[in-house]
């Protein structure tokens, strides 16, 4: 198709996020009689485009050392409208979002208005028009509530490249953590009562009693940590089992569908993101991280290769590698007290500064732009347009559009003309697919 383009007067310009045959790896085994064709035909046409484009320097380097491929690294940045939630609009995303704060079995995590009086039970949070997360002030403005257990995101698509299992194993030794934690503190506070003498004494007992209290009207007080995982994939229905098989005292773990425009703001409103990509060929980098941070959301990471390019352990994120570190990582950030621990506040704030200075996506591309070597000819005809750009996601579209954008009346090609190339190109990639499946 590349080479019928090319010959009608088009560009080709490919733009690689990962390359194929690894992620075919994943699905199948990599000794698999499928996937050296599949390798092979990567490489025999990698080098049909005119101009290339690549998400990492680390990709960069492999495609030239391998394939003799010369690429231009354009680093993916989030839109604008991912950006820290102010106060209003979160406590209005959260109300929103009530009829999904349930726990494994459906029951809600939190009791309704006037359901928590007439059982005896500690007050909703929901009371008042709150949320376990936000209170309604003086004028009616949203302000933060004390207390509030930590929201933590993570999105997934619940496929073998992202292993949901070591959030799972690392959430629960959280939970222990915490559950040793709260036995200390009750212990040092009996200690602490039966030796207690005069006003300091007292003092420290009000101030535990108040935390205490203010937990409780966040959610019922044990409550500590509410981890919403977002997205959907094949995997999601057996570690929701999995989920519902590891009950945890101070964590709660819930699933979530939402509204593609309830996504970044979700993110805006949490307290922690965790990203469990881990990248099939190791060369690409996790949008989700990128949008967690254009959030000014610090971010707990899996390792691999890339990721340095975008997370600087101890900087803006925290790396991990195994679910025990994993769980070390979230005890220090999100188990010590009701508030945000120093450590996660300092981590929010290097997350702010680190971004303060970064483009987003509008202002990045534009450096990449400027037509590659050899000048290209200018613009496709619609038709073929639309089939190329088909290819690129939708935000890396615009680096493509300048190179294809003159053309004489002469290098077009009617819709009618182009149909048939369209339909074999689509044919071509239909019987491919038939064929991997049948594999």
């Amino acid at each position: 198709m590349a080479w019928v383009l090319r010959a009608l007067g088009s560009t080709v310009v490919v733009d690689w996020h990962n390359l194929a045959f690894t992620i075919m790896e994943q699905t199948l085994r990599k000794e698999h009689p499928f996937i050296a064709p599949a390798k092979l035909y990567e490489r025999a046409f990698s080098s049909a485009g005119d101009a290339h484009l690549c998400v990492t320097a680390a990709m960069q380097a492999w495609l030239r050392a391998q394939w003799g491929v010369e690429a231009r690294v354009l680093h993916d940045r989030p839109p604008s409208f991912f950006r820290p939630l102010p106060p209003q609009e979160r406590h209005e995303l959260l109300r929103r979002l009530r009829p999904q704060l349930v726990d494994a079995h459906g029951a809600p995590l939190w009791p309704a208005e006037g359901e928590a009086e007439a059982e005896g039970a500690p007050w909703s949070p929901w009371a008042e028009g709150g949320t376990p997360w936000t209170t309604v002030g003086s004028g009616g403005r949203a302000v933060a509530r004390a207390g509030a257990p930590a929201l933590l995101v993570s999105s997934t698509s619940w496929t073998a490249d992202e292993d949901f299992g070591l959030l799972l194993a690392a959430l629960k030794l959280l939970d222990e953590a915490i559950e040793q934690q709260e036995g200390a503190a009750e212990a040092a506070g009996a200690e602490g009562a039966e030796g207690a003498e005069g006003a300091e004494g007292a003092a420290a007992a009000e101030a535990e009693g108040a935390e205490g209290a203010e937990r409780a009207a966040a959610g019922g007080g044990a409550l500590r940590v509410v981890a919403v995982i977002t997205g959907k994939g094949p995997l999601k229905a057996h570690y929701e089992e999995r989920i519902r098989l590891s009950p945890m005292r101070h964590v709660a773990v819930l699933t979530m569908w939402l509204e593609p425009e309830d996504y970044p703001r979700l993110l805006g409103a949490a307290s922690l993101g965790v990203c469990l990509h881990t990248s099939s060929s190791g060369l690409d980098l996790p949008m989700k991280v990128l949008d967690m941070l254009g959030c000014g959301l610090p971010v707990c990471a899996v390792g691999f290769p890339a990721l340095p390019e975008l997370v600087t352990h101890g900087t803006n994120g925290l790396v991990f590698s195994s679910a025990p570190e994993l769980a070390a990582q979230l005890t220090s950030l999100l188990a010590r007290g009701a508030a945000p621990t120093a450590a996660l506040q300092r981590l929010r704030e290097a997350v702010t500064a680190s971004e303060a200075g970064q483009p987003r996506w509008a202002e990045n591309w534009r450096p990449i732009a400027p037509t590659p070597t050899p000048t290209l000819p200018p613009t496709l005809p619609p038709t073929l347009t639309l089939t190329l750009t088909l290819t690129l996601t939708p935000t890396r579209q615009a680096v493509a559009a300048p190179l294809m954008e003159r053309a004489p009346p002469s290098a077009r090609l009617s819709a009618l003309r182009a149909l048939p190339l369209l339909l074999l190109g689509y044919a071509a990639r239909g019987a491919l697919a038939a064929l991997y499946r049948a594999s």
